[in-house]
């Protein structure tokens, strides 16, 4: 829906690995040569996608100043391009972090961060749910289920 509505562009979800660690969930190769896009992937998951996971709302970096401000010296791997950004939240968790990169020369539109703001939260709330129904025979700390029912009793999806 995302990569539909801003067009070609190289599309990221990084998921979290653990507290303030992200691994790649998925990724749509828009620009980048055939397997030259890894190094670049692990690096914004290791340094730009946690300084990105606690903002709200979408975001766009839309030139080097607003790149440097966000990522600092990291930014340097993203020079001239263009990146729009959203994290999908659930319970206030960052569940994911979704990340479209292009050249700076196909700017991103409106349309562009509507699409983003609009799935960030939707893909949350089912990862919420993938999550909540995995993780449904754990026992949380008052004896029930991690979604807090009994663990007699199936999980509500």
């Amino acid at each position: 829906y995302v990569v539909e509505k801003a067009g070609p562009t190289n599309a990221a979800i990084f998921l979290p690995a653990n507290s303030h660690e992200y691994t790649l969930g998925g990724y749509v190769n828009y620009d980048s040569v055939a397997g030259s896009p890894d190094v670049l992937l692990e690096h914004l998951a290791d340094v730009a996608v946690p300084a990105l996971a606690d903002h709200d709302g979408a975001l766009l970096l839309d030139d080097q100043p607003a790149l440097q401000q966000w990522l600092g010296d990291d930014a340097a791997h993203l020079e001239d391009c263009h990146v729009l950004t959203a994290t999908g939240r659930h319970d206030d968790e960052a569940l994911a972090v979704i990340m479209l990169f292009r050249d700076s020369s196909e700017p991103f539109s409106a349309v562009s961060v509507e699409a983003i703001e609009t799935i960030a939260p939707l893909l949350a709330d089912h990862l919420a749910r993938i999550i909540r129904v995995h993780h449904r025979h754990l026992p949380d700390d008052d004896g029930g289920n991690v979604d807090g029912h009994d663990a007699d009793e199936p999980a509500p999806l």
